[in-house]
């Protein structure tokens, strides 16, 4: 299996509505500087994978894999990345019961967010939400 966060990567960018294209606003586990000078996005969103859960054997074979993820979008304004925040939330959910790359998403659920964790160094807004998932390999 994947490391959760690829698998969420690919489910974001298959939603065009949520605007994310990976490695231009759309990242995994090392969120992109920002500074006047450079060329990168001061608006992102950044999957980071953090631990979850012991697996369960189920009795006919099956692993459950019960990672989890945090998801932090970085904005300049604060409404604009609430706003996104929640159309990932609400995109995640319809994700149940779905494959991507050989893994089946039996459950996704967000435990707590989108709230504000902080401002940068900038000054830029980030939300973040936490999310548990239950999957297992189908191949």
């Amino acid at each position: 299996m994947n490391m959760v966060s690829e698998d969420i990567k690919d489910m974001l960018v298959s939603d065009s509505a949520l605007g994310l294209i990976f490695k231009t606003n759309l990242f995994i586990a090392q969120e992109p500087s920002y500074s006047a000078s450079s060329n990168l996005p001061v608006d992102v969103t950044t999957i980071f994978d953090t631990g979850g859960y012991k697996d369960e054997l189920c009795l006919d074979g099956y692993r459950l894999n019960k990672p989890s993820v945090q998801i932090r979008v970085r904005n300049i304004l604060f409404p604009v990345a609430m706003a996104l925040a929640e159309q990932i939330k609400d995109f995640l959910y319809t994700q149940q019961q779905s494959i991507w790359n050989g893994t089946l998403y039996t459950f996704i659920v967000c435990v707590n967010g989108p709230y504000l964790l902080d401002f940068d160094e900038n000054d830029n807004c980030r939300v973040v939400m936490n999310f548990d998932f239950i999957r297992t390999n189908i191949n």
